[in-house]
This record gives C-alpha cells, sequence and structure tokens, in this order.
C-alpha cells in the first residue's frame, strides 16, 4: 500500500498544496486583469 509510505503522501500533499497555490494566482490574476480592463474601458 503506498499510503503506508509516509514520502509519498508529504510529496502528494506538496503537489497538492503547489496545485492550488498555482490555481489561486492563476484566478487572481485573471480577477486583476478583467478588472484593470473594466476599468480603462469605462473611463
Amino acid at each position: 500500500m503506498s499510503a503506508c509510505i509516509p514520502g509519498e503522501d508529504i510529496t502528494s500533499l506538496k503537489n497538492f498544496c503547489n496545485f492550488n497555490v498555482i490555481a489561486l494566482l492563476n484566478f487572481s490574476y485573471r480577477m486583476v486583469t478583467a478588472i484593470f480592463v473594466y476599468h480603462v474601458c469605462t473611463r
């Protein structure tokens, strides 16, 4: 069982956290870009 190996769990957990951080950064970047474009277009 791979669950018995702590190293694999830690690595998968790190990858999961990194993926979430990257997804969050991409989401916030798109939100900021959308808000910026909206403000520029509505001036």
